[in-house]
């Protein structure tokens, strides 16, 4: 009976219920794994993840359904999206407050410099006008006397003695022509040579032939002071200005007072004195036609109230210090732009 059992076990009734059951675990198993293995490779890093047009371009699963993971995953990255999105724009949102607010600072950084700027500018403009005004008034003068000297005398003769020399030397005057020289007197004029002409020496008269001056301006006396009267003066005076008239016929002629001395030399020399000095003069302005022949009194700004040359603006009492020929200058050119 056993026997009997045991073949109807194995009895080809039950081999197709077998193979079925077998196929369909088969197939479940199969189906698993399919399953399993494309979950576990779409999570590797090693595959890419299809572009957006890619991914549009997939077919579709058969089934239709989308499974809870799947649901979980696009609600995940959704989240992520969103909150990327939001991030982004929060931090754009910032970067974009952060820059209006260094761009409101740079603007008021910009005005606040403006502002410094054009206060900088206001104190430097004061201080320009009110600090140093005297100074470049003093400044302006000074280089004013230069430039307006050279114009002025572009094309001048100056003659006379060693103070002209100073004032050649040291007035700052740069343009003119100077026919003077140490010790030089009317009369010797026409006697001294001492004007280089090329290779040759001359003297004043010889070296204006063939020349044509605007204006002459003459300053001789003070080395004729010991002579015996300012008539003899006068008449020497009046002769070398006919000779000079003979090569400068229509050139103006403007005779210079003598310069004053101080009131030391005036009371320690014998003929070196305020008193002399005044009858030369008057004497000089007595030449005077005001037509083609002119005087000029340049001592006003160099004299005292008592009419001496001032004490500081000379060392020995005739001759002036350096810096003090400017206000010479100064009184020539003062005298030519009346």
């Amino acid at each position: 009976m056993s026997s009997k059992r045991s073949s109807d076990t194995h009895s080809p009734e039950f081999l197709p219920i077998l193979l079925l059951t077998m196929f369909v675990l088969i197939v479940f198993l199969g189906y698993a794994v399919i399953h399993g293995i494309s979950y576990d490779t779409r999570g590797t890093e090693s595959t890419p993840e299809p572009s957006a047009s890619e991914s549009s371009d997939l077919p579709t699963e058969s089934s239709g359904e989308t499974t809870a993971e799947d649901t979980s995953r696009e609600s995940v990255s959704g989240t992520t999206q969103k909150e990327t999105s939001t991030e982004g724009k929060s931090t754009e949102e910032k970067s974009t407050a952060e820059s209006t607010k260094k761009d409101e600072a740079t603007k008021a950084t910009t005005t606040k410099s403006g502002k410094t700027t054009s206060a900088t500018s206001k104190t430097s403009k004061e201080t320009t006008t009110k600090k140093p005004k005297e100074t470049a008034k003093e400044t302006t003068s000074k280089k004013g006397t230069a430039l307006d000297a050279d114009t002025l005398f572009k094309n001048s003769l100056f003659i006379g003695d060693s103070r002209t020399e100073g004032l050649r030397l040291f007035s700052g005057i740069k343009s003119g022509t100077f026919y003077s020289n140490t010790g030089l007197t009317v009369d010797q004029v026409s006697s001294v040579k001492f004007v280089t002409d090329g290779k040759t020496k001359k003297t004043v008269i010889q070296a204006l032939q063939g020349k044509k001056f605007d204006k002459i301006l003459i300053a001789l006396g003070m080395n004729e002071l010991g002579w015996p009267s300012a008539k003899v003066y006068s008449d020497k005076y009046q002769e070398m200005i006919k000779q000079i008239r003979k090569y400068q016929p229509d050139t103006p002629i403007y005779i210079q007072s003598i310069i004053q001395v101080t009131k030391s030399k005036s009371d320690s020399h014998a003929y070196m004195t305020r008193e002399t000095v005044n009858k030369f003069n008057a004497a000089l302005k007595k030449l005077a036609d005001n037509k083609t022949i002119f005087y000029i009194n340049v001592n006003p700004k160099l004299i005292d109230k008592n009419g001496y040359l001032k004490a500081d603006y000379s060392s020995d009492g005739v001759h002036l210090v350096y810096a003090k020929y400017a206000i010479w200058l100064q009184e020539l050119v003062d005298y030519f732009n009346k």
